[in-house]
């Protein structure tokens, strides 16, 4: 075998030792450069995080600024907001009431209710002042009239024939067929749905009508009445139902929303 050449050896070596000499320093450059460029797309992707940060709150500020426009719509249009319940007015008299809320007369109590299937005609349900079991307001002499007036939107997303019903439950005296009477008058959009007029039945009354899809305006005038003896009109209940394309038996009318402002 022949033995290496030592000069052969040595020289190369010190090709070896050169070429590292050369490429470290340029390797050296090469992440310099390349840890400089970051350097520089940090900086530029802070300077675009602040520059939208700004944006958004300078859009927030001048939303906060516009004034509110106001909020129109027709019934049958969808609206965005609404709050459950329903607008309210109870009247309790000694004059007679008829298919309309007295004008000359202030309801006795008025404002907002979220109870909008089962109607009630007593005071003290409707926190009346000095209302209680045994006081005045239950005479059927003095106070032979009691109404509820019941104003809410309905929101309806299933478009068809729809089916109002109402349940009357004039007051009875149990054992005989005295009885209060109760008449009512229902509409849809200020479109008159159902009537009844002197009922002393408990029977159900029904009234259909074709809804289109989104908010309803549904209105509700029901008078319970007495000759001014037997059982006070205020004992009566009034239960308010519909029924929908798709129900198989009308369900309680408890999804009246409030009108924004009410």
């Amino acid at each position: 075998m022949n033995k290496p050449d030592m000069r052969h050896l040595r020289l190369l070596i010190s090709g070896s030792l050169l070429a590292c000499m050369l490429v470290q320093p340029a390797l050296a450059e090469t992440a310099d450069e390349r840890l400089e460029r970051l350097e520089r797309e940090v900086r530029e992707l802070r300077e675009l995080l602040q520059e939208q940060s700004e944006t958004a709150a300078e859009a927030a500020e001048r939303r906060e600024a516009a004034p509110q426009a106001e909020q129109r719509h027709s019934y049958g249009q969808p609206v965005s907001t609404a709050r459950r319940g329903a607008m309210m007015r109870y009247y309790i008299s000694g004059e007679a009431l008829g298919s309309q809320p007295p004008a000359a007369v202030e309801a006795t109590v008025a404002g907002r209710v979220a109870e909008t299937h089962a109607i009630s005609f007593d005071p003290v349900e409707h926190d009346v002042a000095g209302a209680g079991p045994f006081s005045g307001y239950h005479d059927p002499a003095a106070y032979p009239y009691a109404a509820v007036e019941l104003v809410g939107e309905l929101p309806i997303a299933e478009p068809g024939e729809y089916e109002f019903v109402i349940y009357p439950k004039p007051a009875r005296q149990g054992g005989s067929n005295i009885s209060t009477r109760m008449s009512a008058w229902l509409s849809v959009n200020d479109e008159p749905v159902l009537e009844f007029r002197d009922q002393p039945s408990w029977a159900g009354q029904r009234g259909m009508v074709r809804l289109e899809r989104g908010v309803h305006r549904i209105r509700l005038w029901a008078v319970a009445a007495s000759d001014g003896f037997g059982p006070s009109p205020t004992e009566s209940l009034l239960l308010l139902e519909y029924k929908g394309p798709a129900d198989a038996s009308p369900r309680p009318l408890d999804d009246l929303r409030l009108r924004p402002g009410d």
